[in-house]
């Protein structure tokens, strides 16, 4: 005989699951909002309070749009000096990447104008 058990019944496009991945509702950043993880830190966070980086020629550049694969990390230098030490960059990104130094100049001049 065929299963007449509770699994049976599931229908084959279950609520909460889409591509294999779990998606839970509500999460971290709050229900609807796009969720990234600083590449630093491990921290998830909304989208918009991210720093959002794409090195299309190879070399690391800030870009909130941008075409292609891009990596994020929270506003803080430490996030960003961890991810360029770690090689989280070229991980993220897939593709080997030269991290400019002038980069940071970005999380010190934004701290000093508060």
């Amino acid at each position: 005989m065929g299963n007449t058990g509770p699994e049976s019944t599931v229908p084959p496009a279950v609520s909460g699951v889409s591509g294999g991945r779990l998606r839970r509702a509500g999460g971290d950043a709050g229900q609807g909002r796009v969720v990234r993880t600083c590449a630093g830190c491990g921290r998830k966070a909304a989208k918009h309070e991210l720093v959002r980086f794409v090195a299309p020629n190879g070399v690391l550049a800030r870009s909130q749009k941008g075409a292609g694969r891009g990596v994020y990390t929270c506003t803080r230098l430490s996030c960003f000096e961890r991810a360029a030490s770690r090689r989280a960059f070229s991980r993220t990104l897939r593709r080997s990447v030269r991290v400019d130094p002038e980069l940071a100049r970005f999380y010190t001049e934004r701290d000093a104008n508060g």
